[in-house]
């Protein structure tokens, strides 16, 4: 009885979304032009170009490689043009990575252009569904094929699926907490359950469009644990006979962040982190492999924030000073920052996919007064006229000073020498 009711009510709530789905949906038809080595290349690059004006999101050339498209003909205007429609498992594909799906499109012309390409110019329909209410335009990351040795923890065995788990979590769980990432968490058995059902032949096609909703990552965090120790050691104090035991843990890491739509390797950064005895005393294995990988995730976390979103002015003040959106949680007076103008996109040649702009160095600069929510820096080198509002801050690498060599102190017999 009680399933019974729990299935009426999953019914009446999937009947109330799709029935307000049309509400947030439509048809927009675009022209794009794209080009490439052949007809075939060209067509897939002007694909490509109608998705990322609609939807905003970019996709790899081989993704759209692997449509499978159904030739049709039919007259119109007294002229033949071939309308080519999208097969079901192909909209299926486009539509888990967009926010919508092409219906089809018309090939309105082709050229042959002075330096061998070809281009071709499209008529693109793409159904878009658009989620009311969430305007959520964070750069969206996802924690994904972590890996773990098997760790020890004194006498005790972890498994690396449960190393993994604490990692994941934590990693999650600091990310979420700069709400500055919309953090993507795979594998919700509720979410793929609503797919199957959007996916039915009983759904009418456009309400899958729906499944776009689901956002692809722009980041992906991977990597492994390398080492996960408890170790115990004893010393017997001679006075009073007493045998001291204490404690070390270490958790060891190499993470990293990866750029999507180039699979770029943003960074790679070795991590390694050590909690005494006095951090980690009457804690049972768990709860002391939660705190290293707490420890852990903060690096990664702030290195990719700071990667991700580094630091932007946000005001020019008096002087030679100026704020950036970031407070006492990233920033110490003192902390020294390069400036960087930001130029235009960098543009892959092969696939057209963005690299990122082109910065140029400009100034560098000191914190002087740090507030809660933003910083004030001071130009110790550059020109101010040069600054802009939205210029980056890039914290400027340490120089490692080094230490003069001491000379070896006189020994007491020297200077008795010396002195005879």
């Amino acid at each position: 009885m009680i399933m019974n009711s729990k299935k009426t009510i999953l019914t009446l709530l999937l009947g109330f979304t799709l029935g307000m789905s049309s509400l947030c949906a439509k048809t927009i038809t675009v022209q794009t032009t794209g080009i490439g080595a052949d007809t075939a290349d060209a067509r897939i690059d002007a694909l490509k170009q109608a998705i990322t004006q609609v939807t905003g999101i970019e996709l790899n050339v081989s993704d759209l490689r692997s449509l499978q498209s159904a030739y049709a003909s039919h007259s119109e205007n007294d002229e033949t043009q071939k309308t080519i429609s999208i097969q079901k498992h192909s909209r299926k594909l486009i539509a888990e990575k967009v926010s919508g799906y092409i219906e089809s499109y018309r090939e309105l012309s082709r050229d042959d252009n002075a330096d061998g390409t070809k281009s071709v110019t499209l008529s693109v329909d793409i159904y878009k569904y658009d989620v009311q209410g969430i305007t959520d335009e964070r750069r969206s990351i996802a924690v994904l094929g972590l890996q773990a040795t098997q760790g020890r923890c004194i006498n005790e065995k972890l498994a690396s699926e449960q190393i993994t788990e604490a990692i994941t979590n934590a990693l999650q769980n600091g990310l979420s907490g700069t709400r500055k990432f919309a953090v993507l968490k795979r594998g919700d058995l509720g979410i793929e359950l609503e797919k199957t059902y959007l996916s039915g032949n009983d759904v009418h096609s456009r309400e899958r469009a729906r499944l776009g909703q689901g956002r692809g990552a722009d980041y992906v965090v991977s990597g492994k644990v390398t080492q996960f120790k408890v170790t115990q050691s004893k010393r017997k104090i001679e006075l009073t006979g007493d045998v001291l035991t204490t404690h070390t843990a270490v958790l060891e890491a190499q993470l990293d962040l990866l750029f999507t739509a180039t699979s770029q390797l943003k960074f790679s950064k070795k991590i390694r982190v050590t909690l005494p005895d006095t951090m980690i005393r009457g804690l049972d294995c768990t709860s002391i492999l939660s705190t290293l990988s707490e420890k852990a995730a903060q690096q990664l976390v702030k290195a990719a924030t700071l990667d991700i979103y580094p630091p932007m002015i946000v005001a020019l003040n008096a002087g030679k000073r100026f704020s950036i959106n970031y407070g006492e949680s990233d920033v110490k007076p003192g902390d020294l920052y390069n400036v960087y103008s930001i130029g235009d996109k960098i543009i892959d040649p092969y696939t057209k996919e963005s690299l990122g702009r082109e910065e140029t160095r400009i100034a560098l600069a000191r914190a002087v007064d740090v507030k809660p929510k933003f910083s004030i820096l001071e130009m110790i080198d550059g020109d101010i006229s040069q600054l802009k509002v939205k210029d980056l801050c890039r914290p400027a690498p340490i120089k490692k000073q080094t230490a003069p060599v001491s000379k070896p102190k006189s020994s007491l017999k020297s200077k008795m020498d010396s002195a005879w």
